[in-house]
């Protein structure tokens, strides 16, 4: 499964758009203004710190022409993140198995 983004600077809310991947098990949260701006270099890593450091309410800027590939689900979120990527943006489950 992947989620990508259907328009340039497309805005998805983290939590809404880690449930409809099937990632998370919960309800998303409404978005809140964007106290920050932090820009997210392809690589899981970045992704994973990005989410686990962001202050509630920043934008997390996703690389263009980028598949973050999940092995494992993303860390819980418990703020608002707002995630904005490109058309060539994509976040897709590994397909390995184990």
């Amino acid at each position: 499964m992947q989620i990508q983004f259907s328009k340039p600077a497309a805005r998805v809310v983290a939590v809404a758009a880690a449930a409809a991947a099937g990632l998370l098990g919960f309800a998303p949260a409404m978005a809140a203004p964007a106290d920050s701006v932090i820009p997210v270099p392809c690589s899981v890593v970045a992704l994973v710190a990005a989410i686990n450091t962001a202050p509630s309410g920043s934008v997390l800027v996703l690389a263009s022409q980028c598949t973050y590939t999940l092995d494992e689900p993303l860390p819980t979120i418990n703020d608002t993140l707002i995630f904005e990527g490109s058309l060539t943006t994509t976040i897709a489950r590994s397909d390995a198995e184990e």
